[in-house]
């Protein structure tokens, strides 16, 4: 989980995150109440993600695998704003528990 900025909003639920010069698309999850489904919260260009990188997650059936339009990322939620720092070797220390 890396968090990344939000450098377009395409829909309420598709954007496109940036991490460094890096972009990638990414949705937002979604909640359903009765039969009508929602965005958790509404999501701005600039906000702080939090990201998760699900490779292949979403494509149109014209899509080849590895495509670039492909839907790679999913946004758990909204940083608050704050100074965060990135914890080094994330996924190893996870790895290891």
């Amino acid at each position: 989980m890396r968090v990344m900025t939000i450098t377009e909003r395409s829909t309420n639920v598709l954007f496109t995150v940036s991490y460094g010069e890096n972009e990638f698309r990414a949705v937002q999850l979604l909640d359903r109440i009765g039969k009508d489904v929602y965005a958790q919260t509404t999501l701005e260009v600039g906000d702080l993600v939090l990201v998760e990188e699900v490779p292949q997650f979403l494509r149109s059936p014209s899509m080849s695998k590895g495509s670039p339009d492909s839907v790679s990322h999913v946004i758990i939620g909204l940083v608050p704003p704050s100074e965060c720092d990135e914890i080094q070797n994330y996924n190893e220390l996870v790895k290891r528990i």
